[in-house]
C-alpha cells in the first residue's frame, strides 16, 4: 500500500509540476503577447501621429517639411498610397519653386516616381487628383528637357478629365500638351475651353465682388478679359494648321489686350509671318517695324523678317539692307548669312 500510495503521490506531484509549467509558460506567453501589443500599439499610435503631421505640413503649405517626412514615412512602408500621392504633390509644389532647372528636375523625377507608385497600389482610390499633378509634371519636364514627354502630359492629363476631376487650368495645359505632340485641332479644342472658362469665370467674379461690397444692385460688370498668353497660344495652333483668319484675330486680341510688351512683340512678330505668308506685304511691314521701335532696332529676327518682306517684293537691295543690319544685331544669325551669301 506504501508503494502504491508513494507512486500515487508521485503521479500526483508530477501532475501539479506540469500545470504549474503550463500556467507559468501560459503566463509568460501573455506578457510577451501584452508587450508586443503595448509596442505595437505604441508603434501605431507614433506613426498616426506621424501621419497626422505629415497631412498638418501639406494643409500649411510647408512642403519642404511635407516632403522630408514623407520620405522618412516611406522607409517604413514603401507602398502607402495616402504617404506616397503627399511626397509627390509636394515634390511638384518644390519643383515649381526651383530656379535652377536641374534642381527642379530632380523634385519633378521624384513627383512622377512617387505618383505612379500611387496609382499603382492595391485599393488606390480612382481619382484624378494623382493623374493631374503626374500630367503637369510630365509636361514642365518636358519644357525642360524637350525629349518628348509631352504624350505622357497628355495621357495623364487626359485621364485627369475622363474622371471628372475640376481644375482651372487642366484645359489650359492639356491645350499646350497637345502642342507638344503636334495635335493642333486638339490643342484649339482644349485652349479654346480654358479660354472661354477663364473669360467666364472671371466676369463671375468680378460680378459677386461688387454685389458683396455694395447693397444696392450691382451695375453691369464688362466681361473679363481673356488671357494674352491663352490667345497667344491658340493663335500658334491655327498658324501650325494654316488657318489664317483665324490666327490673324487671335493675335490682333492679343495685342489689344496685353500690357506686357514682350507678349505684344511675339504677336506682332507672328502676325507678321502671317501677313508675309498671305502677301498682305505693308501689313507685315509695319508689324516688325513696330517691334523695332518698342526694342530700339536690336531685335535681329524682325530686322531679318523684314529682309525676307523686301524679298518677296523683288526689293533685293532693301532685302540686303535689312539682313545686314541683321548681323549687325546677331552676329551668329545663319537666316540672315545664308542669305547675304546667295
Amino acid at each position: 500500500m506504501a508503494g502504491k500510495r508513494s507512486k500515487a503521490d508521485y503521479g500526483l506531484h508530477f501532475h501539479r509540476r506540469r500545470v504549474l509549467h503550463n500556467l507559468a509558460a501560459f503566463l509568460a506567453l501573455l506578457l510577451a503577447v501584452g508587450a508586443a501589443v503595448f509596442v505595437g500599439y505604441r508603434w501605431y499610435a507614433a506613426e498616426r501621429n506621424e501621419r497626422a503631421l505629415l497631412l498638418e505640413y501639406w494643409q500649411k503649405a510647408d512642403y519642404e517639411a511635407a516632403h522630408k517626412l514623407a520620405g522618412e514615412l516611406l522607409e517604413k512602408r514603401p507602398l502607402d498610397y495616402q504617404t506616397l500621392s503627399l511626397r509627390g504633390f509636394s515634390a511638384f509644389q518644390l519643383a515649381d519653386a526651383q530656379i535652377n532647372s536641374g534642381d527642379a528636375l530632380e523634385y519633378l523625377d521624384d513627383c512622377i516616381r512617387s505618383l505612379r507608385k500611387a496609382l499603382i497600389t492595391k485599393n488606390a482610390p480612382r481619382e484624378g487628383s494623382l493623374s493631374y499633378v503626374l500630367g503637369k509634371a510630365y509636361y514642365h519636364k518636358n519644357e525642360h528637357t524637350g525629349l518628348g514627354y509631352a504624350a505622357l502630359a497628355v495621357k495623364y492629363l487626359e485621364q485627369a478629365r475622363e474622371a471628372a476631376y475640376e481644375a482651372p487650368d487642366l484645359p489650359e495645359y492639356l491645350g499646350l500638351a497637345y502642342v507638344g505632340i503636334k495635335e493642333y485641332h486638339k490643342s484649339v479644342a482644349a485652349l479654346s475651353e480654358a479660354l472661354r472658362a477663364e473669360t467666364v469665370g472671371g466676369a463671375a467674379e468680378a460680378a459677386s465682388e461688387a454685389e458683396a461690397g455694395s447693397e444696392a444692385e450691382p451695375a453691369a460688370q464688362p466681361a473679363a478679359q481673356p488671357s494674352d498668353i491663352l490667345l497667344l497660344a491658340i493663335a500658334r495652333s491655327y498658324l501650325e494648321l494654316k488657318q489664317w483668319d483665324q490666327a490673324k484675330a487671335y493675335l490682333h486680341q492679343c495685342i489689344s489686350i496685353s500690357k506686357d510688351s514682350k507678349t505684344i512683340n511675339i504677336a506682332r512678330l507672328l502676325l507678321g509671318r502671317v501677313s508675309l505668308d498671305t502677301g498682305a506685304y505693308q501689313e507685315a511691314i509695319r508689324q516688325y517695324r513696330a517691334v523695332l521701335s518698342e526694342e530700339s532696332d536690336r531685335n535681329a529676327d524682325a530686322w531679318f523678317q523684314l529682309g525676307e518682306v523686301y524679298y518677296a517684293m523683288k526689293d533685293t537691295t532693301r532685302a540686303r539692307a535689312q539682313w545686314r543690319q541683321t548681323l549687325k544685331v546677331n552676329p551668329g544669325h545663319r537666316g540672315a548669312r545664308s542669305r547675304l551669301n546667295m
